[in-house]
């Protein structure tokens, strides 16, 4: 798969009970890769362009000394 391949992996979220992993391509496309954890297989993604679509991921970000 394109996003395993090309793509970094730059954070994961919870929606439900899906894990959101969020992957970052070339040429500035992100990928969110919805995993159901329950058949252990992907759901579906969603790619974007626009950094507005970040914020879901805002709250799970941990930086090292500021706890």
């Amino acid at each position: 798969m394109l996003v395993y391949d090309q793509g970094r992996y730059l954070a994961r979220r919870w929606e439900e009970e899906d894990g959101v992993n969020l992957y970052l391509l070339p040429g500035g496309v992100f990928v969110e890769l919805y995993y159901d954890t329950h058949r252990n297989e992907i759901a579906r993604l969603r790619a974007f362009t626009s950094s507005d679509e970040l914020l879901d991921f805002v709250g799970g970000v941990r930086l090292p000394g500021l706890d």
